[in-house]
């Protein structure tokens, strides 16, 4: 009996794996023409060591912009309210 559950468990095995690669492929939705441009952030160097940093998370001074409040200080700059 258990050879014939063990054989049975193998032909159905055998059936999956056959239908499986042998499916017909599935047609993709077309693509529009117009292709999509990836949204960029504004990437900024720091005035003071060079570090690129995203614009939006910079400090502004009076002389360039800072990745830190320390570097902003360390250069003479103060920050821009």
């Amino acid at each position: 009996m258990l050879k014939l559950l063990l054989l049975f468990a193998v032909v159905l095995m055998g059936i999956w794996l056959w239908r499986r690669d042998h499916r017909p492929a599935v047609p993709k939705p077309p693509q529009s023409k117009r292709k999509a441009t990836p949204l960029t952030l504004p990437i900024v160097a720091c005035s003071h060591c060079g570090t690129h940093t995203d614009a939006r998370e910079m400090i502004k001074g009076e002389l360039g912009v800072y990745c830190s409040h320390a570097h902003c200080q360390l250069s003479g700059d103060r920050a821009k309210l």
